[in-house]
């Protein structure tokens, strides 16, 4: 056999993984097929001593229950009236969701496994998100994907034109995710859903929405990355190494406590954030508001600017007020801020 064929074969088998992970394994058996061949060794021989690529995969499954595809859709037994795909996924450590319209909550789980349900709505709305969510499990990563706008039933539109959340197609289907408390990647993407995650930890959470809000609440990660485009981002009482909130015309609320790197940005919107203790925190609008309370017990370093707006700093004993820029320190600082805009104000505060 030789190294095309080897591929091709690995490839079949593994076919319906989550992407990141088969590009590890295809990366892996490159190594093998290098090194081998910079020792001497022919393609042939290098196959050989890999072996059977159905082995292969067999060992894959024998390591992970969740290794073998799990496909759930519409036609499932398990579907129910008003909760449906209500199932648990041992061996899961990576969630990806790519979403249109559909709002989801992750949180966390009272067992070792992922569970999923989905809760809430009309009953015609329910019909028609069953018709696009799939989901499947595959070698340790659940992946949930609306395939197309999900239909709209004619008493929700109706109330639509009475104010209640226009753009969005059922009214209360939220579909639940709920994790180990040890867990490795959350990566959620929806056009227009709300997201929101609650009291769960993870190695990386990354949350985007294009119109929705995002909620981000008592999360623990190394990296926790959380953005909408038009909608509101709010991240409170969460950790993380490093911690971007991001929104382009949205308001922005953030608590920032024991994170090493953190971020805070919004084109259009007001930054409203909390710092306290060990943040290297950088806060920033083009035409909003920031205003920042500082709740740390050890000492601040600030540099604040802003273009056309006023900035104010009345905390740790500095009264600055009405100036461009401010450049003060108080205290023996554990933690610095540095805060700008363009056409908004700056204010800092420590009460």
């Amino acid at each position: 056999m030789k190294k095309d064929e080897f591929f091709a074969q690995l490839r079949n088998a593994f076919a319906g993984m989550d992407e990141e992970l088969l590009t590890d394994i295809l990366s892996d058996y490159e190594n093998h097929f290098k090194e081998g061949m910079e020792n001497g060794k022919s393609e042939e021989e290098i196959c050989e001593e890999l072996g059977n690529v159905e082995e292969i995969r067999q060992a894959f499954l024998d390591e992970n229950p969740a290794a073998m595809t799990i496909n759930v859709n519409s036609n499932s037994d398990t579907v129910g009236n008003s909760d449906i795909y209500n199932r648990f996924y041992p061996g899961i450590q990576r969630v990806n969701a790519q979403l249109t319209d559909a709002d989801i909550e992750i949180k966390k789980s009272s067992t070792n496994d992922v569970e999923l349900s989905v809760t809430g709505g009309l009953a015609d709305d329910m019909e028609a998100l069953k018709e696009t969510l799939r989901v499947s499990a595959s070698v340790g990563t659940l992946s949930i994907q609306q395939e197309k706008k999900a239909g709209i039933s004619v008493s929700y539109a109706a109330s639509r034109l009475f104010g209640l959340k226009v753009g969005k197609y059922s009214a209360g289907i939220v579909i639940h995710v709920a994790v180990p408390e040890r867990f490795e990647k959350i990566k959620v993407k929806s056009i227009s859903g709300d997201i929101k995650a609650n009291n769960s930890n993870a190695k990386t959470l990354l949350i985007h929405t294009g119109s929705g809000d995002v909620g981000v609440e008592d999360c623990q990660a190394d990296e926790l990355f959380a953005s909408s485009i038009s909608g509101d981002v709010n991240v409170i009482a969460c950790k993380a190494d490093k911690m971007d909130v991001v929104s382009i015309s949205g308001d922005i609320k953030a608590e920032f406590d024991k994170s090493a790197q953190c971020r805070a940005k919004s084109t259009s919107g007001d930054c409203k954030v909390t710092i306290g203790n060990q943040v290297d925190a950088v806060v920033s609008s083009t035409s909003g508001d920031v205003n920042v309370r500082y709740i740390g017990e050890i000492g601040l370093e600030m540099a604040l600017s802003s273009t056309s707006g006023d900035v104010s700093a009345v905390c740790g004993g500095i009264n600055s007020k009405g100036k461009k820029k401010v450049q003060e320190r108080f205290g023996e600082p554990d933690s610095k801020l540095k805060a700008s805009t363009i056409s908004g104000d700056i204010k800092v505060r420590d009460c």
